[in-house]
């Protein structure tokens, strides 16, 4: 069938959808389903097998909780055979099985005397929340079997579950800063979280949280980062947890560009509104520059009636076991997993258990319908992550944190690969960057090609959306860094970047000394005067090596340091060091690319000034400071 007749089938099921012959009940995707809401009970099952004089019962000693008692009723008559039938140990092994084949198994072994004839029970720890096999052996003291019975179908349950499967980095960066709050009830038992990520390598698997774990389904789990393939597993298990209890619930985790994981892990397992919800993770600026494609028009409400549409039937379909492919609609993509990359909104807007954390709303999603536009940021949920992070180091997570994930490991890759540090230029608004451009080039200047360059601007202007920006980070040769993802979590990760720029709250506050280089747009007496409580100004200027202003018009008709020789109508900034030990200021010509450097005075001596060639060094990958001297950023290692 061709793509344009699959997509008149499906403007056709939305009519008939309209027109009520396909039952679509409205009520159903308005229900609230939150999270505290009072839910039904959820109680552990007994499940047992007689085999001869052999019984076993399995039941798990604690719903939400791993450990599961494995009774042998016939216990006191067991310790009374004699012979070669006497019952010497029982070994207990827990069977999880895919696909008919085993994904998880945990065995434990004890001797028959040690079990009480009151208690009649020993007790093991299952794997991990599931539908498991118990096989139960009995052997006498030579260690010949005597029996095996087999507990089939017995089930490990909690009341709730995460269900994540994650792609790309800034989705799976909120979520894991979030989950020492979301794995926990607020009665403080635990909620088992069952992660599948395409980004593998940015979490130590062995130093997993309390209470989180890979998907039991999958024997190996890092065998693939195909979001398709782990989606499959993940709803196997799904399914599994849901055939053990009905009433207990599950909570989505997707990043916002997988739409279609609500339709593979909600519908097609069948899932009632009021037994899950689900929780979409940001893809960074993919987030609002989806949203603003489809929605940044005048026509807003009309694309969204008709997304709306599209979206309640394919979820209702879905739930009917008719798998109507999501590339068919009309917004839909040309991809497998991400066709519905455009209809998060929808999505969200259509249901009161779906959530949309965002990193920003102000200054990234847009649209020429202001109403509909208000209304679409007032169903978003503006997620901080420095505030996160700092709760997470008052909880003293931090440490635990950062030994589990790491959020990119490719964001300084050019470094790495170049054999270079990192020196991060941290930006403002795009709308207000005055002199930045210069700015950028004196650094790279003065620093030399020992470094690789990153821009890391302010959340409210992504790079993205300024193509003037990224034409002159491009011409510059500057790495452009995801604007949304806060310096503060970049510091945390990276603690031994360099950073120069202009007045920001990180670059004020944040950074260790020794690491802080150039700043933009304060003369160094303020940055170094305190005010008249004896505190320092916004910044610290102790902190910097250099500040970086452009020079005034009185300054230049002034004929102020003129002595150094800056060709008349030339751009030229003045650098003043802090704690340089030879030169007290320079000035730096943008016409020319050069810095022409005056030294300190010392006592008897006439002031001395330098022209650029003779003190610049060329080709210095240490630095590019006068005459081969290193920088204070270079000696502070």
């Amino acid at each position: 069938m061709t793509n344009v007749k699959r997509k008149s089938l499906v403007y056709a099921l939305i009519l008939t959808l309209c027109l009520g012959v396909i039952p679509f009940n409205v009520v159903s995707f308005q229900a609230a389903a939150e999270t505290k809401s009072k839910a039904p009970a959820v109680t552990a099952k007994t499940y047992s097998k007689k085999a001869g004089r052999y019984t076993v019962k399995v039941k798990q000693a604690k719903v939400d909780y791993k450990t599961v008692n494995v009774y042998v009723p016939g216990v006191k008559t067991l310790k009374k055979v004699k012979g070669k039938k006497k019952v010497y140990k029982i070994k207990a092994t827990a069977y999880m099985y895919c696909d008919k084949k085993v994904s998880k198994k945990k065995s434990k072994t004890v001797k028959l005397s040690s079990i009480s004839s009151k208690k009649k029970y020993f007790t093991m720890a299952a794997p991990a929340m599931g539908k498991y096999n118990f096989v139960v052996k009995y052997y006498n003291k030579k260690g010949k079997k005597l029996k095996t019975v087999t507990v089939k179908n017995a089930g490990v349950i909690a009341q709730e579950y995460n269900i994540a499967v994650l792609n790309a980095t800034y989705g799976p960066l909120q979520f894991s800063l979030s989950l020492w709050d979301i794995t926990k009830r607020d009665d403080g038992r635990p909620i088992p979280t069952t992660i599948a990520t395409t980004r593998k390598k940015s979490y130590n698997w062995s130093k997993m949280p309390p209470n989180v774990q890979q998907n039991p389904k999958m024997k190996n789990p890092m065998s693939t980062s195909n979001v398709a393939s782990m989606t499959n597993y993940m709803r196997k298990y799904v399914q599994d947890l849901r055939s053990l209890n009905k009433n207990s619930k599950f909570h989505i985790y997707l990043t916002d560009t997988y739409v279609k994981g609500v339709l593979e892990l909600a519908c097609r397992t069948k899932l009632p509104e009021n037994r899950y919800d689900v929780t979409f993770l940001s893809d960074g600026s993919s987030s609002y520059v989806f949203f603003n494609q489809l929605y940044g028009g005048e026509n807003a409400k009309s694309v969204y009636d008709t997304t709306e549409a599209e979206w309640k039937l394919l979820k209702s379909a879905w739930k009917k076991g008719h798998y109507v492919d999501p590339r068919d609609v009309k917004y839909a993509a040309n991809h497998e997993s991400y066709s519905l990359r455009k209809y998060t909104y929808a999505a969200v807007a259509s249901a009161n258990n779906v959530k949309w954390w965002v990193g920003r709303k102000d200054g990234t999603f847009e649209s020429q319908d202001a109403e509909f536009l208000a209304q679409a940021k007032a169903r978003m949920e503006q997620y901080n992550m420095n505030d996160k992070l700092n709760k997470l180091k008052a909880e003293k997570h931090d440490k635990a944190f950062k030994a589990w994930y790491h959020f990119s490991d490719s964001m300084f890759a050019d470094a790495t690969k170049n054999h270079k540090k990192v020196m991060v230029l941290m930006g403002g608004r795009v709308t207000s960057e005055k002199d930045f451009a210069e700015f950028t080039a004196f650094v790279k200047k003065y620093y030399g090609s020992g470094y690789e360059y990153y821009y890391k601007g302010h959340p409210a202007t992504p790079t993205v959306k300024y193509p003037e920006k990224q034409k002159q980070l491009k011409d510059a040769n500057v790495h452009d860094v995801d604007s949304t993802i806060p310096a503060e979590l970049i510091l945390f990760f990276y603690p031994d970047v360099y950073v120069s720029g202009m007045s920001n709250s990180t670059l004020n506050t944040s950074y260790k000394d020794g690491r802080t280089c150039a700043y933009l747009g304060a003369r160094k007496d303020w940055a170094l005067d305190k005010d008249d409580k004896g505190n320092m100004h916004v910044i610290d200027g102790n902190k910097f090596q250099i500040f970086f202003t452009q020079l005034t018009d009185a300054e230049k008709a002034a004929g102020k340091y003129g002595e150094l020789g800056i060709p008349a109508g030339h751009k030229c900034y003045l650098v003043e060091f802090n704690k340089n030990p030879k030169y007290d200021y320079a000035l730096y010509d943008y016409d020319t690319n050069k810095i022409l450097y005056h030294e300190i005075k010392k006592a008897g001596e006439e002031t001395k000034s330098a022209g650029a060639e003779k003190q610049e060094a060329e080709n210095n990958t240490e630095a590019a400071a006068p005459e081969n001297e290193k920088t204070a950023a270079d000696s502070a290692e």
